[in-house]
């Protein structure tokens, strides 16, 4: 966990991190946590609530969303991740 960062920081941190954990249970717009990750190519496993459900259609970051509350749906997300050697490259977000 990092806690607020400036701005100037989060492409670097983004290059040293292979997943953003958004667990939310805020029904917020638009997280710009989750949108800032997916242009740098960070796997999100986020919560499904507000917009961040409709920014990840057509992608596979579909498939890292979860209900939230839903424990082992959440489980489940970070077995998928974990399950995969960190790559950079961008299969995550390519729709399967």
């Amino acid at each position: 966990m990092v806690g607020k960062v400036e701005n100037k920081e989060i492409n670097e941190l983004h290059r040293e991190t292979w997943v953003l954990m958004f667990p939310s249970i805020a029904d917020k717009p638009l997280p710009y946590a989750v949108a800032e990750a997916m242009a740098l190519s960070t796997i999100s496993i986020a919560s499904k609530v507000g917009d961040i459900p409709e920014i990840t259609i057509d992608t596979s970051a579909e498939n890292f969303l979860f209900v939230p509350g839903n424990i082992d749906e959440l489980i489940n997300k970070i077995k998928m991740v974990m399950s995969q050697p960190p790559r950079r490259d961008h299969k995550y977000w390519n729709k399967t």
